[in-house]
């Protein structure tokens, strides 16, 4: 067939023997295909964890595998808050990595020479060049992931009010999960919750009050444990005292406070 021939259907026939055979194909522009790449890092990483395991994965756009290569790079950004500036300087790069037959490619990041100088403020970034092995097209894509110094964290909901009525039921909302808001892995857990009020110390009517204002006196209420649900949530009522002014709430896991 000629290099630049005319798109269409064309017809073919074959005479063999005095028989004549006839099929029809299609000649059209030949697309090279496309792929994407994808990076799956943990969502977030501990403070003091010697590596990191991550995946890249290569699909053509219409479902299959893509049978190449891979190059990693891994960066760790240092934040700079007082000058909104961000440095990335590289950790580690990682060259030829077989793609897998489902597309695939594992892969580990070192931190044993970092990892006593990483805070909560520096991220992981990496970076993924897969190469297909037909067309040697390459393509490429990133992801980042942060790190954290607790595996969980216990929050009051944005959703519990900050006003109260003294006298009445006062509703806490609060949610104990992992970092990355799944549940957490620890069976049964109870979180304490310590109250404390605060109130305003009765003047005797013989003293003028010009003398000394009243004075604003606490009390500790008793620690209530709770049982968190499959799902992470906290919910209890507290009564607040009738002469409460206003209230502190401190919330406790496993030694860990949370105000």
């Amino acid at each position: 067939m000629d290099t630049h021939p005319v798109l269409g259907t064309w017809k073919i026939n074959v005479r063999i023997k005095g028989k004549t055979t006839t099929t029809t194909v299609e000649v059209s522009q030949y697309v090279l295909p496309t792929f994407e790449v994808s990076i799956e890092l943990p969502s977030y990483v501990l403070i003091g964890e010697s590596e990191v395991h991550g995946t890249v994965e290569a699909m053509y756009t219409y479902g299959k595998p893509v049978t190449g290569v891979v190059n990693i790079e891994a960066r760790l950004a240092y934040k700079y808050s007082q000058w909104n500036y961000v440095v990335l300087k590289t950790l580690v790069q990682i060259h030829n990595i077989s793609m897998g037959s489902d597309g695939k490619a594992k892969f580990i990041i070192p931190l044993g020479s970092v990892k006593d100088r990483i805070t909560s403020t520096n991220k992981l970034v990496v970076i993924g060049n897969v190469t297909e092995s037909l067309t040697r097209i390459t393509l490429s894509n990133s992801a980042e992931t942060n790190f954290t110094k607790k595996d969980e964290k216990l929050q009051f909901l944005l959703n519990t009010k900050t006003s109260f009525k003294p006298g009445l039921p006062y509703t806490i909302k609060a949610s104990l999960t992992r970092q990355d808001n799944t549940p957490i892995k620890a069976a049964n857990p109870i979180v304490t919750l310590e109250t404390t009020f605060f109130y305003k110390d009765a003047v005797p009517s013989n003293i003028p009050i010009y003398y000394y204002g009243p004075a604003t006196l606490s009390k500790n209420l008793d620690d209530k444990h709770i049982q968190v649900s499959q799902t992470g949530m906290i919910v209890t009522a507290i009564l607040i005292p009738n002469n409460t002014i206003s209230a502190y709430f401190k919330a406790m896991n496993h030694s860990k406070r949370y105000d």
